[in-house]
Formats: C-alpha cells, structure tokens, sequence
C-alpha cells in the first residue's frame, strides 16, 4: 500500500501520508477509506503528507480523480498538502490544488506540517 491513514481524533484531522508511488487507483482507495471519518456535520478535514511522494497519478487522472471530489459534495471539506521534494511530483500536486480550488473545493499546498495544520485548525 503506498498510502496510510491515521485519524487525529484530539483535532478531528485524518492523516494521509502518500509514499513512493501513487496512481489513481489507490487515490481513490485512499478516498473510499476517508469516506468513513466524514463528520455530521458534513465536514472533513486532511492533512496530505506527500512529502514522501516519488511518483504520482497523471494530469488527467488526477482530473477525474477531482470530478469523484466534487460529487462528494462535501460544504466543509479541506485538505491540507505537504509538498513532495521531487519536481514533477510538485508540479502535480501544484495542479490539483488550482484545479480544485478552480471548481470550489478548498485545497492549499504547504511545505512544512506546522503550517498545513494551524490553517486545518482555522
């Protein structure tokens, strides 16, 4: 599995941490394990540590995998994403948080965890 889910029940923020190499599959694997932390309230809050992302889904994988977001229809959704270190991984996920937020779902990238989780918490 190149992915993992820890559930930070004291902030109410589910963990993914994404490593080696993620295809659209277990992205979406990945989203059908976060579907069971959705609160009542219909608010989910992820924190994405790709910091440990050597390879990911391609551009138009990662275009339909934001269509299965959007159907979602989640009003209190956020992700948090820490930055991969290798270039094209960055370049992708630089693609799916404007792609996301060009189609209303709140995404924002960081390079540090301290930081992606302040803004979770706001």
């Amino acid at each position: 599995m190149s992915w993992e889910i820890i559930l930070h029940d004291k902030e109410k923020i589910i963990e993914i941490i994404y490593e080696g190499n993620v295809n659209e599959f277990q992205l979406k694997e990945a989203l059908e394990a976060g579907k069971a932390y959705i609160l009542p309230d219909q608010s989910i809050k992820i924190l994405a540590d790709c910091s440990g992302l050597q390879s990911g889904a391609s551009i138009s994988e990662l275009s339909l995998f934001i269509g299965e977001l959007e159907k979602l229809r989640l009003p209190n959704f956020r992700e948090a994403i820490i930055l991969p270190q290798l270039n094209e991984t960055k370049e992708r996920v630089e693609y799916y948080e404007m792609a996301c937020l060009n189609r209303g779902i709140l995404v924002k990238i960081f390079k540090d965890r301290e930081n992606a989780i302040r803004w979770l918490k706001t």
